[in-house]
């Protein structure tokens, strides 16, 4: 833990886009103990809960780094979650204190403390921030993405998120970086990502609290004006970005990115290429989920780099095994590791504990060289047709083939008689004739497509439901 407190010094800074602020990680240091200080005033004790319920700001992740130091654990909600639910959230987890926007209508509130989120910290003004001893076992509380309409609360160590952010520092040799930090605060990325990594790899940070279409439009704008050098992409934005610029000259495009991670969901090999291809920089991969942070990481300069599935090799401390999915030799990745979360939180307070034994990801792979990872899709993805084995994303990847194609999800269904099916939802490219496009990519599809693998439907939409991460929300389809 002293590493991660050596790390705040008067060199890097973390820069609110919004306000135009800057705030030198020692100055950041001495915030985190005046909130500290709060805390103890408030007679907030070791193991509590507390929340926050505002907008995406700097001021989430001092309240993080404050509750882990001190010994909280510490809740992130998202800031559209609906009263009704925000309420039972509170009530269920017995939450202490909630931390709100001063503009929000349920600020008056008795349970709530009302924050300006303005990197200013004007409620911490009366606190002194003189050191004093640290428990550092807190725990953040967070929601998985909830892709399948189950989004879980989960519980992770403090220490574990520093551990693995410092391992993920030494294992890219990350130094004195600039970081874009586009993630949103209530979520795994916006905290561990974009904040724990850069700040264990002594880099700055430049805080947008909303990056909005104007932004993407202007994003080569943005990485040269603050000088940028180190960024965490998501699937939907590096697609967003080759589309923009594929009519520039691709010179002009290369840009001076020392690092591009990509995060939150596979990434689709050819866009990978063509994006390394036009932008001059290498996307690099990792597979891990919110309860496992970090299994495989992706090394410059990999031969493996564009080869179907491959995610990076897996790291020192994750011992990994397959288990049979079916008759076709499918198997699920599972694994232990040093990383791993606590548990998941039910909605009564009580934590179903991680045994320590093999965690089941649901993840579907294999592993060569007993050092690289590969996933094949999610377990659930892989369904039986009449007797035929399916895998969902390879028929996704069948349909994005298609020119008349911009997007494509495979959705499993239960036909009337109770056996597995699926429907494909597609995205069409630009403008086109529904009716006319639909007939061709039919057409297209009885031709190329085994009879027996055939979607129950295909349907158009014109756009897919997503979580803020960009994860199609396919409970939603």
């Amino acid at each position: 833990m002293n590493t991660f407190l050596a790390k705040f010094n008067n060199k890097n800074y973390i820069y609110n886009k919004e306000n135009s602020k800057k705030i030198y990680y020692k100055d950041l240091l001495e915030i985190i103990f005046k909130q500290i200080n709060f805390f103890r005033a408030n007679n907030l004790k070791n193991g509590d809960t507390i929340a926050s319920y505002i907008p995406n700001s700097i001021e989430n992740i001092v309240l993080f780094a404050a509750s882990g130091l001190y010994g909280l654990k510490f809740l992130p909600i998202d800031c559209n979650t609906p009263e009704n639910k925000l309420n039972e959230l509170i009530k269920k987890l017995k939450i202490k204190k909630l931390f709100i926007d001063r503009n929000n209508k349920l600020s008056k509130k008795n349970f709530n403390f009302p924050i300006e989120c303005n990197s200013e910290f004007t409620w911490l003004n009366s606190f002194k921030s003189n050191k004093i001893k640290l428990k550092n076992n807190g725990k953040l509380i967070l929601f998985t993405s909830g892709t399948t309409g189950n989004n879980k609360l989960i519980q992770i160590d403090f220490k574990k998120l520093i551990e693995s952010s410092t391992y993920f520092v030494k294992f890219y040799k990350l130094k004195s970086q600039t970081f874009l930090n586009i993630f949103q605060t209530s979520y795994l990325g916006g905290i561990f990502n974009s904040f724990l990594i850069p700040i264990m790899g002594s880099s700055n940070i430049i805080f947008f609290n909303f990056f909005s279409s104007f932004d993407i439009f202007n994003f080569w704008k943005h990485i040269k004006n603050y000088n940028i050098t180190a960024i965490w992409f998501t699937p939907p934005l590096i697609k967003s970005l080759i589309e923009l610029n594929k009519n520039q000259s691709i010179e002009k495009l290369k840009c001076k990115l020392n690092y591009a991670f990509c995060g939150t969901a596979y990434l689709d090999k050819k866009i990978k290429r063509n994006f390394n291809k036009r932008f001059g920089t290498n996307i690099l991969e990792n597979y891990g989920l919110s309860e496992t942070t970090f299994v495989s990481l992706e090394k410059k300069r990999s031969k493996n780099t564009y080869k179907k599935g491959f995610v990076g090799s897996i790291l020192k401390n994750v011992k990994i095994k397959l288990v049979n999915v079916d008759k076709k030799n499918n198997k699920e990745i599972i694994l232990k590791s040093k990383y791993i979360f606590d548990g998941y939180l039910k909605l009564d307070g009580k934590l179903t504990t991680y045994n320590k034994s093999y965690f089941y990801t649901g993840d579907v792979g294999i592993v060569k060289n007993k050092k690289f990872l590969f996933i094949n899709g999610r377990k659930n993805e892989i369904i039986k047709k009449r007797g035929n084995l399916v895998n969902l994303n390879l028929i996704e990847e069948f349909f994005q083939s298609n020119k008349l194609i911009d997007d494509a999800k495979a959705v499993s269904i239960l036909d009337k008689s109770n056996f597995e099916d699926y429907n494909v939802f597609i995205k069409l490219k630009k403008k086109q004739n529904k009716l006319r496009a639909l007939n061709k990519i039919n057409n297209w599809a009885i031709s190329n497509l085994n009879r027996n693998l055939f979607p129950k439907e295909i349907i158009i939409k014109s756009e897919f439901p997503k979580t803020r991460s960009g994860k199609v929300k396919t409970f939603k389809l």
